[in-house]
């Protein structure tokens, strides 16, 4: 399931995976409240362009740090079906959904 937290701190020690998803003017408010919070076996997952990955270690003290390269393609399968009208949970039920729009490339 998904959760919703308020308090960063809380949330970086109860799991493994952090997903840092802000605007670069929001970054260093993000980094002072979840710097300490970081262990070496978080793995962070920051798409963050406006910063280098070599700065994104530098600011969260973490070398556990995936930036995804994001590739846009004009070929589209024409047989892909782009419902935007589906809510998150029924979206992520549909494999190929899942698998088109995976930023790790499973």
């Amino acid at each position: 399931g998904v959760e919703c937290y308020f308090n960063n701190k809380r949330l970086i020690s109860s799991v493994h995976v952090i997903i840092i998803c802000v605007l670069p003017s929001q970054m260093p408010c993000v980094e002072k409240e979840i710097r300490d919070s970081i262990t070496p076996s978080h793995i962070i997952i920051c798409q963050s362009s406006s910063l280098s990955a070599r700065r994104l270690c530098q600011i969260l003290n973490s070398t556990n740090i995936i930036r995804p390269v994001l590739h846009l393609s004009s070929e589209c399968p024409e047989n892909m079906n782009h419902n935007q009208n589906l809510d998150v949970n029924t979206a992520l039920q549909n494999r190929e959904t899942v698998m088109s729009t995976c930023p790790i490339g499973i």
